[in-house]
């Protein structure tokens, strides 16, 4: 009869260091992958970005910040503008007022390949722009930024707002406020999420802004990109026996700039799930509820969407790695030349019909 053979105890921790080393490997390959070949941006923001009560209740970025947001370089100037270190100071005399969250922020895009970076590089000689645009902002925001700097800076003649889809709600704006009021002392109520949920969300936090490789794997499993447009329709679908209460603050940032004789747009921008071949039979109604709004109202707009379906890229080469919204350098490209060719109808005083 053979004798069975016993492992013994160095064998055994052999083997599973053996196999964690191969783990790691593996894993430490996936991460240099995605790195290099992948194109994935990390989604930490800097910190001390925000500044509390910039524009009467709203936060806003930090005057001389400077920092990484999505791992692209920010910088800050001292009115709390996101700006391009190659144009420090445009010598054009009439501005460009741009307000938006963090899509016209341009978060995860060096500034010069961003929308608004983009306009004040062709125009360098004649206009300057003012990026007011913050991460989280929402409708409530945009009319505070427009209350606290139109009466004081006569230089602002236009003034172009970059809706997002998710701006009918300030839940992202909240959070940022909240998570400012604590950094400056203010009590803040504890959350009432349980140790287990408030580990995940923190392991994620950190995980998100340091591998890239989680990133892609979250993708692939989850896909962010469909989830939040899901989230985001079905808030618009809840909303639609209330939407002008939802959008008032539009009518009234138009009523404002129109009493100071400014010239006012809106780009509805559209999100990366919509440009799909699969999207939903309703997916449009987001659109369909603000443009019918501002049609209304006699708010000048422009809708993006078709633009964005008629690109010769495919739609996610448009928005950053596996996101929603958020646009890539093609991306800023692309609403660059539909801003620069409305910004010139706007300067004409033949802006795009109601």
């Amino acid at each position: 009869m053979q004798k069975q053979a016993h492992t013994t105890l160095a064998q055994k921790l052999a083997l599973v260091t053996c196999s964690v080393m191969v783990v790691f490997f593996v894993v430490c390959a996936g991460e240099l992958y995605c790195r290099w070949f992948v194109g994935i941006n990390f989604l930490g923001i800097g910190r001390g970005l925000f500044v509390s009560h910039a524009f009467g209740d709203s936060y806003g970025n930090r005057p001389d910040y400077k920092g990484e947001v999505f791992g692209a370089a920010v910088q800050i100037d001292s009115t709390g503008f996101r700006v391009d270190p190659a144009f420090p100071n445009p010598s054009g005399t009439d501005a460009v007022l741009i307000l938006g969250d963090s899509v016209a922020f341009g978060v995860g895009v060096p500034q010069s390949k961003t929308v608004a970076g983009l306009l004040q590089k062709t125009n360098a000689t004649n206009l300057r722009f003012y990026n007011s645009s913050a991460i989280g902002y929402g409708l409530h925001d945009y009319r505070n930024v427009v209350s606290a700097l139109v009466p004081h800076r006569s230089e602002i003649k236009y003034v172009m707002l970059f809706y997002c889809l998710n701006d009918i709600y300030d839940t992202s704006a909240q959070e940022i406020e909240a998570a400012v009021s604590e950094t400056n002392g203010t009590a803040i109520e504890p959350s009432p999420l349980s140790s287990l949920q408030a580990f995940a969300s923190s392991a994620n936090r950190f995980l998100r802004t340091r591998s890239t490789l989680y990133l892609y794997v979250k993708t692939a499993l989850t896909d962010p990109a469909a989830r939040y447009f899901k989230q985001d329709l079905a808030e618009y679908r809840r909303r639609i026996s209330n939407i002008d209460v939802a959008l008032q603050p539009l009518r009234e940032i138009a009523e404002k700039l129109a009493a100071s004789g400014l010239s006012f747009e809106v780009f509805v921008m559209p999100y990366e799930a919509q440009l799909r071949r699969t999207a939903a039979g309703d997916s449009l109604l987001p659109q369909t509820l603000v443009t019918d709004f501002l049609r209304r109202n006699k708010i000048a707009y422009f809708d993006a969407l078709s633009a964005f379906r008629q690109s010769a890229l495919p739609p996610e080469a448009l928005y950053l790695y596996g996101d929603p919204m958020h646009l890539s350098a093609e991306g800023h490209l692309l609403s660059f030349q539909i801003a620069e060719a409305e910004l010139k109808k706007m300067m004409n005083g033949t802006s795009r019909d109601y």
